[in-house]
């Protein structure tokens, strides 16, 4: 499958945000939510994407807070969820680009 295409069907399994994230069984950060729908080298090979452009920081709310300079208390969770559905929007066409 195409990275593209992981990242594509990660998206379905990110939580939106919205419901109530105790019973709907979507994933909170953008790695596990690739992790459910795929373990081949590609799959490894995004998270360490991704976890390689927020570094220094081990998660996106400290790289928004450190990084970003956006206040603590601006990064609810939904918002959160917002910002790394609209990056997955932007790895997904990253990777279509490449025709990955």
């Amino acid at each position: 499958m195409k990275s593209s295409g992981i990242l594509r069907k990660a998206k379905t399994r990110l939580w939106d945000g919205v419901a109530d994230l105790k019973y709907c069984g979507y994933a909170t950060t953008i790695c596990r939510a690739i992790k459910t729908v795929s373990d081949d080298f590609k799959a490894v090979a995004l998270t360490r994407v991704i976890t390689h452009r927020i570094f220094p920081q081990y998660t996106l709310n400290s790289w928004l807070e450190r990084a970003a300079g956006i206040p603590e208390y601006q990064l609810t969770s939904p918002r959160v969820q917002a910002h790394r559905h609209s990056w997955l929007e932007m790895l997904i066409a990253e990777y279509e680009a490449k025709g990955d």
